[in-house]
């Protein structure tokens, strides 16, 4: 009889074999090394620079020229340099052909570029109606016009421009029409010095004038002055009474000044009450120059002195000897209207051309 087979024995076995198993069925990974790919960025399409239209880019050199202030970018936007770095200027900006707009109260105007200057800070322009402009690196305001009378220039239509003086005033009113002539009309005329004929004044005791032998302007180019400005000055005396004066504007070439600074001379001759039919070619046409009358005394033909130079030129300039002096010599800055120096002149026909 065969013996039984221990079951301790039989655990045992049991045991060690599914140790053996579960040892056998452990698998072990070996990681690889891992592979870095570098692949390059895509290929950025190039994008074209705008061409920028000549007069935009005229612009910006103009700007430019003014000096490192202010800068046109290239979207239109103008900026100004500050201690605080760039800041852009709100209310002024150019279009992508080149013009120049800026807004004022919610109104839009339009810049003539052609009168575009920059003096530091400062942007002085017109606007197409020819007002004038200042920004002053902050605010952009209208300049104030100097005077809003009109510049006439057809001597029969003189009464369009009228100036009122009075005997207990002064000529500011004057004054300020010939610093606007100044300003605005002050190259209106181009003087070649190589064709002026500088003939000499003469002194003859009661009027200024030149030599009778002098030779004629018959060539406008060869004339150092230029008339074309005419008002209708209405001169009030003490006694109330108001005497019309016919006015002439001439500008005088003076050697060494700019435009801006060569004087304008104011003559006036004085009309009969209602005169409208007198001879405008005893002014402008058959008297090249004016006749200077150097003293109160009329010499038009009205007995006494004169009243409006009287007053307003006489007695108040204590030295018109030397003024006169000074004048005959060839300094015509000593009469300058913008003084305040009215001068009388003559209606006289000149038909022998004694006057030319």
């Amino acid at each position: 009889m065969k013996k039984p087979f221990p079951s301790s024995i039989i655990f045992s076995i049991l045991v060690i074999t599914a140790c053996s198993a579960q040892q056998s069925s452990e698998v072990t990974v070996t990681r690889s090394a891992q592979v870095t790919v570098t692949s390059s960025p895509p290929t950025a399409t190039p994008i074209p620079t705008p061409t920028l239209h000549p007069q935009f880019v005229e612009l910006q050199s103009q700007i430019a020229a003014g000096g490192e202030t202010y800068t046109l970018n290239a979207d239109g936007q103008i900026e100004r340099q500050t201690p605080e770095g760039m800041t852009i200027i709100p209310d002024i900006q150019a279009l992508p052909d080149g013009t120049m707009t800026f807004t004022h109260n919610g109104q839009e105007f339009t810049v003539n570029p052609e009168t575009l200057e920059i003096n530091g800070q400062t942007i002085t322009f017109k606007d197409t109606e020819d007002k004038i402009w200042v920004f002053d690196g902050k605010t952009l305001t209208r300049e104030k016009i100097i005077t809003e009378l009109p510049i006439e220039k057809d001597p029969y239509k003189f009464r369009n421009c009228v100036i009122e003086l009075n005997a207990d005033g002064d000529a500011q009113p004057v004054i300020e029409y010939v610093k606007s002539l100044k300003k605005y009309h002050g190259a209106d005329r181009y003087y070649d010095p190589s064709k002026l004929m500088f003939n000499k004044l003469i002194n003859y005791g009661t009027e200024i004038f030149y030599d009778i032998a002098a030779p004629n302007y018959d060539d406008p180019a060869s004339r150092p002055f230029e008339r074309g400005v005419y008002c209708s000055i209405k001169f009030t005396t003490p006694e109330g009474k108001v005497i019309d004066y016919f006015t002439s504007f001439v500008q005088y070439y003076q050697p060494g000044l700019t435009p801006d600074k060569y004087p304008w001379l104011v003559f006036v001759a004085r009309l009969a009450l209602g005169a409208d039919d007198f001879n405008v070619n005893a002014y402008t046409q058959d008297m090249y120059f004016p006749v200077i009358v150097d003293s109160a005394v009329s010499q038009s033909g009205f007995d006494g002195n004169d009243p409006l130079t009287e007053a307003l030129t006489f007695s108040k300039f204590n030295d018109m000897d030397y003024r006169f002096k000074a004048a005959t010599e060839g300094d015509m800055t000593r009469l300058d209207g913008e003084l305040g120096i009215i001068l009388e002149t003559k209606i006289r026909r000149t038909d022998a051309d004694t006057y030319k």
